[in-house]
């Protein structure tokens, strides 16, 4: 059986957010040892490939402030305390699209950068689309983009998508296609 590291109980708080929380945490090693690191705790989200009757898939085109660009992804969002995450990808999906969906498949989880930080998306397929109005939160600037699902494969293969949680859908949708 192979050994853990543990946690030590040894936590510094360095930054508090509202997505993230960055600490040093202390870990007991399996060689007996005593390390730490520095953990980005970071909320749960989720991401939705939605696609159409006519195999055509919702892309969002966003800003993210951290690149100063914007970006291809799928609709996404944080998973509010409490909330189920299908239930936040059905509000997310419907946000950020103004779209709703009648047919849910889980396609499992990811993990965004486990060296560092623990954050989770649980990434879904949305199928039996009706559209409707966005309703986007006050901090979001994205337009929704319906794409032919080749022409969003061929994005994802010449690199102009490179979100990974899109990335990590599309080929995990594969199966379901």
């Amino acid at each position: 059986m192979t050994k853990k590291a543990r946690p030590n109980g040894k936590i510094e708080s360095i930054f508090k957010g509202y997505v993230i929380d960055v600490r040093r945490e202390g870990m007991d090693m399996p060689d007996g040892r005593s390390v730490d690191f520095e953990i980005v705790r970071h909320a749960p989200a989720t991401a939705i490939l939605a696609i159409d009757d006519l195999n055509r898939t919702i892309l969002v085109r966003q800003f993210r402030p951290p690149l100063g660009e914007e970006i291809w992804e799928i609709p996404a969002g944080l998973v509010e305390p409490g909330e189920e995450p299908l239930v936040c990808a059905k509000r997310e999906l419907r946000e950020e699209t103004g779209y709703t969906a009648s047919e849910w498949t889980s396609l499992g989880e990811m993990l965004t950068a486990p060296g560092f930080c623990d954050e989770v998306i649980y990434l879904f397929l949305a199928r039996g689309l009706t559209a409707g109005a966005q309703e986007l939160d006050d901090n979001e600037v994205l337009q929704p983009h319906v794409i032919p699902i080749e022409e969003v494969h061929s994005m994802a293969h010449s690199g102009e998508i490179t979100d990974g949680k899109s990335l990590s859908a599309l080929y995990r949708s594969q199966k379901f296609l």
